[in-house]
């Protein structure tokens, strides 16, 4: 997964990076939900996403969400 890039048009049928054929195991949750997790303040994530560091982060049209799986692998290996 890509950080902060929205995925290549599709070119006719499903793939595995396809983002309508992802399935996710938990809601995603959005900055607040994150920043909450982490005990930061969300200024520090959008810090981050300008920086291109931090915890893996998907956008979907105006909306930054981050998938918790990876937000909790990301922790781990900090």
């Amino acid at each position: 997964m890509s950080t902060g890039h929205n995925p290549p048009p599709s070119s006719g049928g499903r793939r595995s990076n396809d983002v309508s054929a992802i399935q996710h195991s938990e809601p995603l949750w959005n900055p607040d939900e994150v920043a909450t997790f982490l005990n930061i303040p969300k200024k520090t994530l959008q810090k981050w996403r300008s920086e291109k560091t931090g915890p893996p982060w998907r956008r979907y049209g105006k909306h930054v969400r981050y998938e918790p799986r990876l937000v909790r692998e990301w922790l781990s290996n900090q």
